[in-house]
Order: C-alpha cells, then structure tokens, then sequence
C-alpha cells in the first residue's frame, strides 16, 4: 500500500445537485419535485460509485460492493431533503448496500 496517498481524499468525489433546486411558483408541489431530483441525482452518483469501483476491480456490475460510500450532504435543505433522505434511505436499505449517510 502507498502510505504517501490518503484514500479518504484520492477517493472522494464532489457530486453537484444543484439543478434539482430550480424553483417554480408553487413552492409546495416545488418541494416534492425537488425531493425527487435530488433523490435521483443521489442515487445514480451511488450506483455510478459502486460501477466505477467494480469496473476498476475487474467485477461484474451487479456483483456485491466491495468498498463503502460515504455519503456527506452539507447543509441538507429541509423541504426537499424530506422528501429525498426517506427514499434514498429505503432504497439503499431494500438494495442492502454498503453507504454511510451523515447530514448536516
């Protein structure tokens, strides 16, 4: 192992989900919508994550994870983060993978 790289900094990645922000009139039905883009805009970073790791270790795409994600969501914005963190949350529970989720 290369003791000069740290793995928590070579392997992280900065995921902008910004464009499930747009906002509309309705702030209401807004927040649903931009709940479900960013739940979307979340998972497919996770399972793009799990492919480029399983690519780069010569594994088959729906094999089992290898390696654990370590999702941080700084500053988590409550209306759509309410609709977003239960989805994203069942799903990666119902699919049993291997990803840590701190919100701040």
């Amino acid at each position: 192992a290369d003791l000069g790289k740290n793995p928590l900094l070579t392997n992280t990645k900065i995921v902008d989900c910004w464009n499930a922000f747009r906002m509309s009139q309705n702030a209401i039905l807004d927040f649903r919508k931009q709940g479900m883009n960013l739940f979307c805009t979340l998972w497919k970073h996770i399972q793009s994550t799990f492919s480029e790791h399983n690519r780069n270790r010569n594994q088959e795409a729906e094999s089992k994870p290898s390696t654990v994600i370590r999702l941080f969501l700084h500053r988590f914005p409550v209306g759509p983060g309410s609709v977003a963190l239960p989805l994203l949350m069942a799903k990666i529970r119902k699919e049993n993978l291997p990803v840590v989720v701190l919100v701040t």
